[in-house]
């Protein structure tokens, strides 16, 4: 869960903080891999995407996985981590998909790619 103050900010905050009916914190001291979903796009779309959720409920229900998922954010956010220098963190444990410390780092990172609406209509180069 993000712990930043700033994402009052923001037009929507909650699709920043985690914590929603059915997500799953794991300590990640007593896991052996931690997983990340990335979903190439915005919270309120990821979140029906009935794939991803069968994925992450079954990584989960294993006992020595831990994982956690992160979507695009809004430009308003966007804009947000670049000024703070932030990076993309992931909404269970609000972690950084890009450190790479023993033990803060995610070791999987797994991104869903589907063809949605928006990915038809863009032209073909």
């Amino acid at each position: 869960m993000a712990k930043n103050s700033s994402l009052y900010e923001l037009k929507r905050p909650a699709r920043y903080i985690g914590g929603e009916r059915g997500s799953i914190a794991k300590d990640w001291d007593k896991v052996d891999v931690t997983f990340a979903l990335a979903f190439p796009d915005v919270y309120e779309i990821g979140m029906s995407h009935i794939g991803s959720a069968i994925l992450y409920r079954a990584l989960n229900d294993t006992a020595w996985i831990a994982a956690e998922r992160s979507y695009t954010p809004w430009p308003d956010r966007e804009a947000q981590l670049r000024s703070d220098g932030k990076l993309l963190s992931s909404l269970e444990s609000d972690r950084n998909l890009a450190d790479h410390r023993p033990r803060v780092q995610v070791e999987c990172l797994g991104l869903v790619l589907t063809p949605s609406a928006d990915q038809r209509s863009r032209p073909v180069s």
